[in-house]
């Protein structure tokens, strides 16, 4: 498969063209471009695209900047979806070290999206308690600072009701769940991936 995007009105390929000094719009194509690998489930040329994009912005930016620390969130992500959860908790931890100096007010976007990832990743290395304290702080959150319905909030209780499985709190998790499927319906409609995963973890509950 063929993916192309357009540069200032002009169809590139999936590997943009660099010029001899690095430059932040260019770092932003690989950024979009690892969207799209990650949405195709391909998450080796995901992560391929998301270095390069980070590559850049260290160079351009430095290190302590949003567009550098959120790169490296989707390079934390990367990790946990491919199963690495090592490698996908000692880069999250690092990226909130950054936006706790550079946005320590709270609560901010750039915090929940980190710690989003690392409740996920707690999950998954069987802490699901610090990942539910994390997780409820998530959603409380975007409830504050974003518009319901919204996919963002959609996706936190989704990720909210699968750490109350993991704790066995089974009506409760019931509850979040079907908040998070009317959540998603309205925000990205019925048959959305998304909200398809979400009905499956509502039917899992009934087996």
């Amino acid at each position: 498969m063929i993916i192309s995007i357009f540069i200032r009105g002009k169809p590139a390929k999936t590997e943009p063209v660099l010029s001899d000094k690095p430059r932040p719009e260019i770092a932003g194509n690989y950024y979009y471009i690892d969207r799209i690998y990650k949405k195709l489930g391909n998450y080796p040329e995901a992560e391929n695209n998301i270095r390069k994009a980070y590559e850049i912005y260290q160079q351009t930016l430095g290190e302590e900047t949003i567009y550098t620390s959120m790169t490296r969130k989707q390079i934390a992500e990367l990790f946990y979806l491919q199963g690495d959860y090592a490698k996908a908790r000692a880069e999250i931890e690092e990226v909130l070290k950054v936006v706790q100096k550079i946005a320590p007010e709270k609560p901010n976007l750039y915090m929940i999206y980190a710690e989003e990832v690392l409740a996920n990743i707690l999950v998954k290395t069987g802490e699901p308690e610090k990942a539910e304290k994390i997780m409820r702080e998530v959603v409380d959150s975007y409830g504050k600072l974003l518009e319901s319905p919204h996919p963002d909030i959609a996706l936190a209780k989704r990720s909210l009701g699968e750490t109350l499985i993991a704790r066995k709190k089974i009506v409760e998790a019931r509850q979040i769940l079907t908040d998070s499927k009317k959540e998603f319906v309205e925000s990205v409609g019925e048959d959305n991936p998304e909200t398809q995963k979400c009905r499956e973890l509502l039917n899992s509950l009934d087996k």
